[in-house]
């Protein structure tokens, strides 16, 4: 399920840029809009454009109530552990404005990067998807991993990424000389990001072995062992999920390897 998407976001581009490649070649974000329109009756194109909006409208609902319950429940609770239900509801309602607002300020930025929009996402995804895999992945098949290694990984890893991120708005405006940040424009964004996932793994087993090993009770039932294993419910699905993990590494890193 993980490589359909793949598919179904890059095959309309390829098929609209085979049936109008002047269009496309000139706005690429138009490879979308010119099938809808072009190629499905009225009424179809009509169902297909309300599908779209629906879709759109319940992702940011799910994002905005998401920031919202994180920076309310978990940031200003901790500081406010008595406040009122009215007033976390409150805060709940200023934070999803505050999101509104800074999303409509950055959408300059997404033409600064770059002129199409799904390397514009694919690119924001590499760099802070990887501190976040580096966490989860090594947090959970790891059990000397400590809370501060992964809060020192996320924090370091996200500041690389930032700086990626700076150089790539520069770059694409002009700029070519970083002077020792060059290194962070030598390779495609993609390879950085398997690059950046590396350091993170390593910087967070450095600092784990530098920190005090986490209790017992700290890591019961979040970490995976034989004993997580074999205290699952149907121990064949257990190992089927396991096979098909592996198997969607494996396509992603063939996949990876052809195309570098």
């Amino acid at each position: 399920m993980k490589i359909i998407p793949v598919f179904i976001f890059v095959l309309p581009g390829l098929i609209a840029r085979a049936l109008w490649p002047g269009d496309v070649a000139n706005d690429p974000d138009m490879a979308y809009p010119l099938i809808v329109t072009r190629l499905l009756p009225q009424g179809l194109a009509g169902l297909m454009i309300a599908a779209l909006l629906a879709a759109l409208m319940s992702s940011l609902s799910a994002v905005f109530n998401s920031c919202s319950t994180l920076i309310t429940m978990d940031i200003y609770k901790k500081f406010k552990p008595d406040a009122a239900e009215r007033q976390l509801v409150y805060i709940g309602r200023m934070v999803t404005a505050a999101i509104v607002v800074i999303s409509l300020i950055w959408i300059p930025m997404i033409r600064l990067l770059s002129n199409q929009l799904y390397l514009y996402l694919q690119s924001i995804q590499a760099y802070i998807g990887a501190p976040i895999a580096a966490v989860f992945l090594v947090g959970v098949f790891w059990p000397r991993a400590t809370g501060k290694a992964a809060l020192t990984t996320m924090i370091v890893g996200g500041l690389v990424g930032a700086a990626r991120f700076a150089t790539d708005v520069l770059a694409a405006n002009g700029y070519k000389d970083f002077g020792p940040l060059n290194f962070l424009t030598g390779y495609a964004f993609l390879n950085y990001c398997v690059i950046m996932f590396a350091f993170c793994v390593g910087l967070m087993i450095a600092i784990s072995l530098l920190t005090q090993r986490p209790r017992e009770e700290q890591i019961r039932d979040l970490t995976f062992s034989k004993n997580t294993l074999a205290a699952g419910v149907d121990k064949t699905w257990t190992w089927v999920h396991a096979a098909f993990s592996i198997l969607v590494v494996l396509i992603v890193i063939s996949i990876w390897a052809h195309f570098a």
